[in-house]
């Protein structure tokens, strides 16, 4: 089914981040299930990476659309 979301009409930027293992660390220091993700990261081979919206910040590999602007229709899955 598809939706009609009025999200895209406040063009919210989704921009993405790139951390070492410190800064992943620090930033999702009250979350247990982030720093077991993080801590067995190799900080060697990996890029750790998060994705930001305002105040909202989680991990995740990507990628993303830029803005909310191109998400006018779009179907949810689950």
């Amino acid at each position: 089914m598809l939706q009609n979301c009025n999200i895209w009409t406040k063009n919210k930027l989704i921009k993405r981040l790139e951390l070492s293992k410190q800064e992943a660390l620090e930033m999702f220091k009250d979350d247990e299930y982030k720093l077991d993700l993080i801590n067995n990261m190799d900080e060697k081979d990996t890029v750790i990476s998060a994705y930001m919206q305002e105040d909202f910040v989680d991990l995740c590999r990507g990628p993303h659309v830029e803005s909310t602007k191109v998400m006018k229709y779009f179907k949810l899955i689950k």
